[in-house]
C-alpha cells in the first residue's frame, strides 16, 4: 500500500520563538500509570533481549545442520531478519519515552506484532528442519549440539510469541 505523502509529518514541526523547529503534532502516551508503563516496558525490553540472545546463540552452534545445510540455514536467516525488524521497531517505539510522536507510533506500532510472529514462525521452521536433519543423519554433528540448538530455537520462538502477546495487551492514548 503506497503512502499518500511520506513526508507529511514534517508539517507538524513548527518554528518556536528561538527559531528552532519543535514538534507540535499529536503524541501517544501509555494508557496506564507510570509504574505500569515502566513494568510493561521493562518486561518487553528483557524479553526482546532474551529472544535476540537465544536466536543469535543458536546460530553460533555448529551442529544440527546449521553449518552446511541450506534448508536449515534459510529459516535461520529469515528468523534473524524478522528479529531485526522486531528489534528496530521496538527500539523506535519504546526507547525511554513517556510520549511517542504520532508519526513514530504509526510507523512502528503496526509492524511489531507481525515481526514477532514471523520471528517465531521461522524459529519453529528452523527447529523442525533441524530435527529432520539430525534424525536423518543420525545426529552426525553430535547429540548435545543438536539438542542445544533445538532448545534455543524453542526458546526463541516462545520468547517472540510471549512478546507479541504482551505487546498486543498494551494500550496507548492519542493526545
Amino acid at each position: 500500500m503506497p503512502r499518500k505523502n511520506r513526508w507529511e509529518y514534517l508539517g507538524d514541526f513548527k518554528k518556536n520563538e528561538e527559531g528552532k523547529y519543535e514538534y507540535q503534532g499529536s503524541v501517544y502516551v501509555f494508557a496506564g500509570g507510570d509504574e505500569e508503563r515502566k513494568s510493561a516496558y521493562t518486561f518487553l525490553w528483557a524479553l526482546a533481549v532474551l529472544t535476540a540472545l537465544f536466536s543469535i546463540l543458536s546460530g553460533c552452534i555448529s551442529g544440527a545442520g546449521i553449518t552446511n545445510t541450506f534448508y536449515v540455514i534459510i529459516p535461520y536467516l529469515l528468523e534473524i531478519c524478522a528479529l531485526f525488524a522486531l528489534l528496530w521497531n521496538h527500539i523506535k517505539l519504546l526507547i525511554n519515552r513517556n510520549e511517542i510522536k504520532a508519526y513514530i507510533y504509526k510507523s512502528a506500532h503496526p509492524k511489531i506484532p507481525p515481526s514477532a510472529m514471523f520471528t517465531s514462525f521461522f524459529a519453529i521452521a528452523g527447529f523442525l528442519l533441524s530435527l529432520v536433519f539430525s534424525i536423518s543423519t543420525g545426529f552426525k554433528d553430535g547429540v548435545l549440539k543438536a539438542v542445544l540448538y533445538l532448545i534455543l530455537k524453542l526458546l526463541s520462538a516462545g520468547g517472540a510469541l510471549i512478546y507479541r502477546q504482551k505487546f498486543l495487551k498494551l494500550e496507548w492514548i492519542e493526545i
